[in-house]
């Protein structure tokens, strides 16, 4: 049986982006071609199958390369981008992120927060009360109905950001 218009389409995808990023994770070749994972695999083994690409590694190290190629100092493999997931980080990873984005929303509500980092919301809670601690940011109002601000200087600066002692009063809450 011939391969459909859109499986053939698929496959070619993948096979172009396979030889232009030779020794590429399956991974990073669904988050660059925006392909459905079943499509992406299914059109990997097709391109062993036929010979115009090759595999090499196990499990999660697979690693997919034109065939013949032979991998030279100046390749690298293409590494997905890092996503927050759920079960894999914790409040200390997402406490710099967390403060440059209250920087740019300045009086955001937790509310916002949580869908823009996609972590549970006691990793969340976590972040903010570290951020605080560091006076990075400040709260108003309660937990419930809590805004929270920057206070000047960000989490990766190395200076102390205490320059507005009403801020510091407020923070320490």
């Amino acid at each position: 049986p011939s391969p459909s218009a859109p499986a053939a389409a698929a496959f070619e995808r993948v096979l172009v982006y396979v030889t232009e990023h030779p020794g590429t994770s399956p991974k990073a070749i669904i988050d660059e071609t925006g392909l459905r994972r079943p499509v992406v695999f299914q059109a990997l083994a097709e391109g062993c199958e036929s010979g115009a690409l090759s595999k090499a590694g196990r499990w999660r190290n697979v690693t997919y390369s034109p065939a013949g190629h032979t991998p030279s100092d100046g390749d690298v493999a293409v590494v997905p981008k890092p996503k927050y997931r759920r079960s894999r980080i914790g409040a200390a990873d997402i406490v710099e992120d967390v403060v440059a984005w209250i920087e740019r929303h300045p009086g955001c509500r937790r509310s916002e927060l949580t869908p823009a980092f996609r972590v549970t919301s006691g990793v969340l809670r976590r972040a903010l009360d570290v951020a605080k601690e560091q006076h990075h940011i400040r709260m108003e109002g309660t937990r419930a109905s809590a805004r929270y601000f920057a206070l000047g200087g960000s989490a990766s600066s190395t200076g102390d950001a205490r320059d507005d002692g009403v801020a510091v009063i407020a923070a320490t809450r």
